[in-house]
């Protein structure tokens, strides 16, 4: 499956795409300087990144993978995606190998048989799904000195009901995976925060996130009628997070979509599980 997006939510020839990379690392939004050398034997088990363009999201984007480019290597990165389109009513697995710009991101195809044959995920030949697309070459940059074993699994996470069974019987599977959830947070619509660090509900939201209340997350999201996009991304991540027994995340940066020019009104965080 050939990426679709290219010269639209990224550049669309290689150098460009690699400087772009680059420049989110050392933006000032970013992390400030270009990922160090990996340590095999340092572990990280997720992260949570924007799903917006790189013009936009790109330095929240960074922060994450800068340290899956400086920690242990997994057998099988995991991607939890938003349904941004409302096209399905169950987790989709995008069995099928994305080749961008930086060459072919291989599915894990023995963790993508196991997984459809516990019937609670559909296979998805081709997808459409940008918020899955413009995380593939952050993700094959971070991994430039493993990318000839860098293998995958791409789910598309509607809001459902069996994401605890989904989250109990991938980690059955397998253990060794890091999962990557990608969600922009509510964002600037609602009145700033006292502190004037966070916007709206974002700073509740990110309470339960980081600890892996879901039922806290829900409720919040219904008692204060927020539309979120990667809702059910974010709840299968902190499923799959406490069936891996991860204690909890923490936040390495968090900003408001004005601060790159942008009159949208989205926010952007990056955690680390």
């Amino acid at each position: 499956m050939k990426a679709q997006y290219s010269g639209i939510l990224y550049e669309k020839e290689y150098m460009p795409l690699l400087h772009q990379i680059h420049r989110t690392y050392t933006h000032r939004l970013g992390p400030g300087e270009m990922p160090g050398k990996r340590k095999d034997t340092e572990r990280v088990y997720g992260i949570l990144v924007p799903h917006s363009p790189y013009a936009l999201a790109g330095p929240g984007m960074a922060w994450g993978y800068k340290l899956l480019s400086e920690h242990y290597f997994p057998e099988t990165y995991v991607f939890l995606i938003p349904d941004t389109q409302g096209l399905y009513d169950k987790v989709m697995l995008v069995n099928e190998s994305i080749e961008t710009l930086f060459g072919v991101c291989s599915v894990d195809s023995a963790f993508a048989d196991a997984l459809l044959a516990t019937t609670l995920v559909s296979s998805l030949k081709e997808s459409s799904e940008f918020a899955l697309e413009i995380q593939i070459p952050f993700l094959q940059e971070a991994s430039r000195d493993r990318l000839k074993v860098l293998k995958i699994i791409p789910l598309i996470v509607p809001v459902c009901q069996n994401l605890p069974q989904l989250a109990e019987a991938l980690v059955k599977i397998k253990k060794d995976i890091v999962v990557i959830i990608a969600s922009d947070l509510c964002g600037g619509s609602f009145v700033e925060d006292v502190d004037g660090s966070y916007f709206g509900y974002d700073k509740q939201l990110l309470r339960y996130i980081l600890h892996f209340d879901t039922e806290g997350f829900a409720h919040a999201l219904e008692k204060h009628k927020l539309s979120l996009l990667g809702e059910g991304a974010l709840v299968l991540g902190m499923e799959i997070l406490k069936q891996l027994a991860v204690p909890q995340g923490e936040i390495l940066n968090y900003y408001n979509s004005s601060e790159m020019a942008s009159s949208e009104a989205k926010s952007f965080v990056s955690l680390v599980f």
